[in-house]
Order: C-alpha cells, then structure tokens, then sequence
C-alpha cells in the first residue's frame, strides 16, 4: 500500500511553483554518492601516479562538481565535506604536479579553509556531547567526573582553559545541582 502511494504521488501533479529540473541535480541516494566518489578518488590516483596530472586534475573537478550538485540533498553530510576537502586538495595537487603554482595556492588555500570548517564544527559537537554527558553525570549525583567532561568541553571551543585540579564556579555549581537534585548550567 504505502509503494502504489509512493508511485501515484510521484504521478500526481505538483502544485506550487515549479522549478525546473536539472538531469544533473537528481538526488542520488547518499551510498550511490559515494561510490561515485570512492570510484573518481580511485581513479585519479591511478592517473597522478601515471603521471597524467592533466587527467587527474579534470577528475577532481569532476568530483567536486558531483559534489556541487549532491550537497544541497546532504548539507549536514560530514563525510561528503570532507570528500570536498580531499578532493580540492587533490586538484591542488594535480595542478602542483602540471606547474600551475598559482592555481595550487589557491586550491590549497580553499582545501585548508574547508578542513578548519570541519573540524571546528566537529569540535562544536564534541563539545555539545561533553556538556550534555556532563548534565547526565551531575543529574546522578557524579560531581568531579561532570566537571571533567566540562573541563573538556571548555578546552574544545576555547572560551577558557581548564584549571588542573579545581574550578571554583563549577564546584559551587556542582554542589548546587547535587543538593537540589536539578540541573541548570549556564555560562556567562
């Protein structure tokens, strides 16, 4: 039943405005993204090592195009950024390799933006589960191991370092949370 709805509504006509519809912007299932990707990555590889850095270059094109055209279907997709990162350091590369030096630089200088783009987030994340681990452990009555995952947190999107033994405001906090069996973290 839900199949024969899928289809007629895929039949139906669409109401709403219309946008027209590119062959290249079909939204490919995220496994058949990157086995295109796994596949171009292969592939220009084996053409650097040939020696043909001309070939090499249009395939990393070629993915970052494919990329171009997939990452608005997958924009969260950490995996599809970081292919985006590889890939325009492999054009850097193949342009290294073909004596484009300015095109290098600048390929470089857009892979190195996109991998600081990556981790930073990745480190915002970590730091949001370090602060809800931490919310999980004070909830139970566990104060020195919250502070830790606090302390880690801090450390990840360096508002402040950690102190080594004692965190004054914390600890305060922590005996707060414990004594009235609450949780309310804010920092200021």
């Amino acid at each position: 039943m839900v199949t024969r709805h899928a289809a007629s509504l895929r039949e139906a006509p669409r109401c709403g405005p219309r946008f027209p519809q590119h062959r290249s912007r079909r939204n490919s299932s995220a496994a058949d993204i990157l086995n295109k990707l796994d596949w171009l990555q292969a592939r220009y590889f084996a053409q650097l090592n040939g020696n043909d850095s001309t070939a090499a270059a249009a395939t990393a094109r070629k993915a970052l195009r494919l990329l171009d055209d997939q990452m608005p279907n997958y924009a969260h997709d950490q995996t599809l950024q970081l292919f985006r990162g590889f890939f325009l350091k492999n054009l850097a590369m193949a342009l290294r390799d073909s004596g484009d030096t300015s095109g290098f630089e600048a390929k470089l200088g857009l892979a190195a933006k996109a991998f600081e783009t990556i981790r930073h987030e990745a480190e915002l994340h970590l730091a949001n589960a370090y602060t809800g681990a931490a919310a999980i452990t004070m909830l139970r009555g566990e104060g020195p191991p919250s502070l830790d995952l606090i302390n880690r947190a801090l450390t990840l999107v360096s508002l402040c370092p950690p102190r080594p033994r004692r965190n004054p405001p914390v600890l305060r906090h922590l005996r707060f949370t414990v004594d009235r069996n609450s949780l309310r973290l804010s920092f200021s």
